[in-house]
């Protein structure tokens, strides 16, 4: 979405190369951290491959495309710590860690997703939480749903409220790995986003009830 695509794509193959470059004077060439940085690696540009297919194929913007995606963006966080799990010989932790940051990644894509929908229809980025709130065959076609159509369907259909307890029981995930782990800052992050998370769940509950309360004010503001 930046205005300048290929800079950053340059950018960002010279982060790579000189990544690449400090972990070879550490790790040598028969590590257990090579298979992981290709692990990570291949699912970082799948995600990214997936990511641009959906913005010209809504209808393939499904749940599973949408954690393709989400876990994709996680992935380049994850190598340095595959790296330090590897050197100090703790490559037991690499899952668990791993497991509790793709969950929580997860939630906190679905829960800006959410809030920034308006924004994003407007700027014609499609996320997985707009194909969410019109019905399937909406998506079929390349006419995208007005906003006033979307936030019609959204007033009847409360896909916020389903998706926000989502987020909340995907939060609840990320902590389950990490349990009997020495991960103070990141259990407080996680069970502090927790919380948000449940007060746009009721800020989102309390504006269906008054919208349907008062549905021709409602009507008139948008």
């Amino acid at each position: 979405q930046t205005e300048y695509p290929e800079q950053v794509s340059l950018l960002h193959q010279v982060f790579y190369i000189h990544g690449v470059r400090e972990f070879n004077k550490v790790l040598p060439s028969n590590s257990a951290f090579w298979v992981e940085f290709d692990r990570l690696a291949t699912e970082h540009v799948l995600g990214l491959s997936t990511e641009i297919q959906v913005q010209t194929e809504f209808h393939k913007l499904d749940e599973v495309a949408f954690l393709k995606i989400a876990h994709c963006k996680v992935a380049p966080m994850i190598v340095p710590i595959a790296a330090l799990a590897c050197v100090s010989d703790q490559e037991d932790v690499l899952e668990p860690i791993e497991s509790s940051l793709k969950h929580a990644i997860v939630a906190g894509q679905l829960h800006d997703d959410i809030g920034d929908w308006c924004e994003d229809v407007g700027n014609g980025h499609m996320t997985y939480f707009i194909t969410c709130i019109a019905p399937p065959e909406q998506w079929e076609n390349p006419k995208w749903p007005s906003t006033t159509e979307l936030q019609s369907y959204l007033s009847t259909n409360w896909i916020d409220v389903d998706k926000l307890k989502e987020i909340i029981q995907w939060l609840d995930l990320a902590l389950e790995p990490i349990q009997g782990m020495n991960c103070p800052a990141w259990d407080l992050y996680v069970s502090e986003y927790g919380q948000r998370a449940e007060e746009s769940l009721k800020l989102a509950i309390g504006k269906h009830i008054q919208e349907s309360l008062n549905p021709r004010t409602n009507s008139l503001s948008h």
